[in-house]
């Protein structure tokens, strides 16, 4: 019987053992997933922590450790909403971690407005404003539960927070709507650009507000803790955002000098220093990189290996120019997390920088668009562009673009883009951007260089003469080295222009005229002389820039010739030769530069370089005794110094023809000093032989090199004529047609007028004249021949009016131009007209000393001295301390009363003590009744350097000649081309 219960109790047995093995199988498993999860709960990532409060919560509901790290979890994971859920029921509860509970949810709403802020899409841009709004609200209604605990220190850096996400939220939107609105002003878009400058003024508005209370906040929080770090970077990002970046630098040091600093904080500092040119088109300074080396440069930061801190430290080492040390940096955590944008980039541009281009295309080209942010998009452009190729330089060009689509304020990109097209001759391209570039942060040096070599390149003098300005102010700001290099370049004499450029860059970091001179270098020939002229001007202005310190004016010309006499034909070639060489209104460039030295020797009167260049150009200008004059001023001991130009132009001047000889035919092949004089005196040896056909070859070898050595052409020119050849001068003039047609035209306009040949003067200015721009030196150059020719035409009013017109058309420098209708009216004997053209010159406002000199010397010859002294008065009304009008206004008052002029001049020379210009005025005014005063005003001067020096020495022996009958309308000697 007991064989019919065996199989029951067999598998009865059977089902109890697998139930009790289940069931130890199962409870080893619960335990194995416990101990799990309690390991992840407090060693885990952010997911694993949250499966495994999950799974804890289910047997301990009311753990609220538990539900913290959970909600924890969840905002890490960016689950802000999910996470705050779980932290209310624990703030619902009343428990010990309410305070704590309530602190995350705050931090919560900061962490997801920071990604609000990161992610902000400028075209729902009102959406984002108003999210942020939502969650500083939420901030708000929570700092309530944090008020009970009474620390006003962690409720003021809760308010400081606030209101840097909302000044944060509003200055996005700021910065894009200024973008389109400088792109609407660039398009002309009107309508667009009144509703953007409407969005512009209000969300100013905003940004400030919430500024005011965000510094009150923090200065508020300073007061209660002068080391609190938060509140020194809150005040330290908002200065970043005002522009205001010497505070925020002062800032910046203030924090790295804190004892106490969290790794965060420092690299948050740091990172935001090193990355100033990106974000605020800023240049990373050395005292940036020396603060961001002290804020991560710390011992206790050594083993630190968050992110953030990780890309400080790349982005240190880049800016030192250790892109091995940046990659060694950045290579461990892009391993573990290659997503990361701004590693990314700062790997690729350290591989970049270390040859490795190829690799750096590859990887930043595997990532999808939806990777591919700003920065990933300039950094893979950069390294298209590296590679050279005609292809990938197409493809570096739409990479840059793309990525100023997504910023347009990211000045990296913008530049690399200009200065990739300016190189490749894509000038209209390159405009647009520019402008954009000039909004975003015009003293930047490459935006400065960007526009130098585009103006050079288009030819863009207006903008050419404002990038100089801005920068060489008055003669305090030149220096000798300064005016050299402009000669220089006026003698088209490149291999020396580069070296000059390069040694004031070195020693003037980012000069405005610098990177004029290096973009101008690259510069075909034809292009540099108008470029070379233009900023000749600028550099005459300001070295001439103060007339207080000169005894009277440059550059008033001297017209000895009357209408008729200088328009009448002249059979005598040696005036002819005359005519050609001197008789214009306009200096010409060589004339200019001769000028400008001079003025430069009178403040700097032992300087080498301009010694030499003065003789240099007396060379071109045919001056040897002047050029002696010159090298014997040299300081002693300079002998040993001299090059092989030095002792060329000293053969030159001694007229030794043998030495020129010897030293052109020595001279090494790789000498490049003083190429253009060398081949001038190439041509005066041949001038000075006689030969027509070395005339010729050398004449042709100089055009070809240096297409517009006018100057040159017109020794040649004048030569044939003195010897009778008109033939041969044509001839000459032919082959400066082959190789620069318009050189050819200025040149045979000169001639024709000296020759009495008004209408083929006129022709031949009108070939330049209806072939070039209306801003241009070749229109300057080409207008005193107009003048002359309609004035010899009997075409007065057209004559005069020429200059005004062309002033009216020039963006730089129209009141110079304007002035020469004054010579004009002057070359007629048209005083009145003249006057009124003065009186309506002299009442613009803003005219620079330099200008207002010229008029007021002109006015003297002119205008009745009454008429004058009243004109001057009235300009006083308004620049009642310019000092030179009140030397002229005391010059006009000695023709009715010496005495009151006499008393003027002593207060005047109280406010400028030793002023060559009031000392000389004070000398001829006393000069008369006085005579021993004035010469002891005389001697006083003499001992003056340069100018002044001589002009005085000059009347001492006027005072010891007989009296000779004078005139107020005998003209002063034109001094503009004489470098002696």
């Amino acid at each position: 019987m007991w064989k019919r219960f065996f199989i029951p109790l067999l598998l009865l047995a059977a089902l109890v053992f697998g139930t009790l093995r289940f069931l130890s199988w199962r409870e080893g498993v619960r335990q194995h997933e416990q101990r799990v999860h309690e390991r992840n709960i407090d060693g885990g990532s952010p997911l694993q922590r949250v499966y495994a409060a999950d799974y804890l919560l289910r047997t301990d509901s009311d753990n609220e450790r538990l539900r913290f790290i959970r909600a924890e979890s969840l905002i890490a994971l960016f689950r802000y909403r999910d996470g705050r859920q779980e932290l209310r029921g624990l703030l619902e509860r009343r428990t010990p971690q309410t305070d704590r509970a309530a602190n995350l949810i705050v931090e919560s709403y900061f962490q997801e407005a920071e990604s609000v802020i990161h992610r902000a899409d400028t075209t729902q841009f009102n959406l984002a404003i108003n999210e942020v709004l939502e969650l500083m609200d939420g901030v708000e209604a929570n700092r309530q539960f944090l008020s009970k605990t009474g620390n006003e220190l962690r409720l003021t850096n809760i308010d400081g927070r606030r209101f840097d996400a909302l000044v944060r939220i509003h200055s996005v939107g700021l910065d894009d709507r200024r973008v389109g609105l400088a792109r609407a002003q660039i398009a002309g878009l009107n309508e667009t650009i009144e509703r953007l400058s409407i969005e512009v003024a209000e969300l100013t508005r905003k940004v400030n507000a919430y500024g005011d209370e965000l510094v009150a906040t923090c200065e508020k929080a300073l007061k209660l803790d002068p080391v609190n770090a938060r509140a020194m970077e809150l005040l330290f990002m908002y200065r970043l955002r005002q522009r205001r970046f010497d505070q925020a630098r002062e800032m910046a040091g203030r924090i790295a000098a804190l004892e106490e600093l969290s790794a965060d904080s420092a690299s948050r500092v740091a990172n935001e220093l090193l990355d100033l040119e990106a974000r605020y088109g800023q240049v990373v300074t050395e005292q940036d990189m020396d603060l961001a080396a002290r804020l991560l440069e710390r011992p206790q930061f050594k083993d630190q290996d968050e992110v953030n801190f990780i890309v400080a430290r790349t982005a240190l080492a880049l800016s030192r120019n250790d892109p091995a040390k940046a990659e060694q940096f950045a290579l461990p955590y892009l391993k573990h997390d290659p997503l990361y944008s701004r590693l990314r980039v700062l790997w690729a541009i350290a591989r970049i920088q270390q040859g490795d281009v190829d690799s750096a295309v590859r990887y930043l080209g595997q990532y999808s668009e939806r990777q591919r942010d700003a920065r990933t998009l300039y950094a893979l452009g950069m390294a298209y562009l590296a590679q050279g190729r005609s292809h990938n330089i197409t493809l570096g060009h739409e990479s840059l673009r793309q990525s100023l689509e997504t910023e347009p304020n990211f000045l990296p990109a913008r530049l690399a883009l200009i200065e990739s097209r300016i190189r490749r001759g894509f000038t209209f391209e390159a405009a647009d951007d520019i402008l954009i570039a000039d909004r975003i942060n015009p003293l930047h040096p490459r935006v400065k260089a960007a526009k130098a070599m585009l103006a050079v390149q288009t030819l863009d003098l207006g903008t050419l003469a404002s990038l100089l300005e801005s920068q060489i102010t008055d003669e305090s700001s030149m220096t000798g080295d300064m005016v050299t290099l402009a000669a220089v370049m006026v003698l088209d004499d490149v291999i020396r222009a580069r070296a000059l450029a390069q040694a004031l860059s070195a020693s003037h970091p980012h000069h405005a005229l610098a990177l004029v001179a290096i973009a101008w270098c690259e510069q075909e020939a034809k292009n540099r002389p108008l470029v070379a002229s233009a900023v000749l001007r600028t550099l005459i202005q300001a070295v001439e820039a103060d007339p207080m310190q000169r005894v009277k004016p440059l550059n008033v010309p001297a017209f000895a010739l009357l209408k008729m006499g200088a328009i009448a034909p002249i059979s005598d070639t040696t005036e002819v030769v005359r005519q050609i060489r001197l008789s214009h209104f306009q200096p010409r460039p060589l004339e200019a530069a001769a000028r400008l030295v001079k003025s430069a020797l009178d403040h700097w009167p032992q300087d080498d370089g301009l010694i030499r260049t003065a003789a240099e150009l007396n060379l071109w200008l045919q001056q040897p005794e002047a050029a002696r004059v010159r090298l014997t001023q040299r300081r002693p001991g300079t002998d040993i110094r001299k090059t092989p130009l030095d002792h060329a132009i000293e053969a030159w001047a001694a007229k030794d023809w043998p030495r020129v000889i010897t030293l052109l035919a020595e001279r090494p092949a790789q000498e490049q000093e003083g190429d253009s004089t060398f081949q001038r005196l190439d041509l005066a040896l041949a001038i000075s032989n006689q030969s027509d056909k070395a005339i010729t070859d050398s004449l042709t070898r100089l055009l070809t090199a240096h297409p517009w050595a006018e100057e040159a052409l017109l020794t040649a020119v004048a030569d044939a004529l003195g010897r009778n050849q008109p033939d041969r001068a044509y001839a000459l003039l032919g082959v400066a047609d082959v190789i620069n047609p318009k050189v050819a035209h200025l040149s045979r306009g000169r001639m024709n007028l000296a020759l009495g040949r008004a209408s083929e003067a006129l022709q031949s200015s009108e070939l330049i004249v209806n072939d070039v721009n209306l801003d241009s030196e070749l229109r300057r150059w080409a207008m005193e021949i107009r003048a002359r020719a309609h004035i010899a035409l009997e075409q007065d009013a057209i004559a005069a009016g020429m200059f005004d017109q062309l002033g009216a058309a020039m963006k730089a420098h129209g009141t110079d131009l304007k002035m020469r209708s004054v010579d004009v009216y002057l070359l007629l004997g048209k005083k009145y007209a003249a006057a009124e053209v003065l009186s309506q010159l002299l009442a613009t406002p803003e005219l620079s000393p330099w200008l207002r000199d010229q008029l007021l010397a002109r006015g003297l010859l002119v205008m009745n001295p009454s008429r004058l002294r009243a004109s001057v008065e009235a300009v006083l009304v308004r620049e009642t301390n310019d000092l030179l009008l009140l030397a002229y206004q005391a010059k006009t008052a000695a023709e009715e009363d010496v005495f009151v002029a006499e008393n003027m001049l002593k207060s005047l020379l109280i406010r400028r003590p030793g002023s060559p210009r009031t000392l000389f005025i004070q000398a001829s005014v006393v000069r008369r009744f006085q005579p021993d005063q004035a010469r002891a005003i005389y001697e006083k001067l003499s001992a003056y350097p340069g100018s002044v020096g001589q002009a005085a020495r000059d009347a001492i022996m006027e005072m010891e000649q007989p009296a000779a009958p004078s005139s107020r309308d005998s003209s002063p000697a034109n001094e503009e081309g004489s470098p002696q």
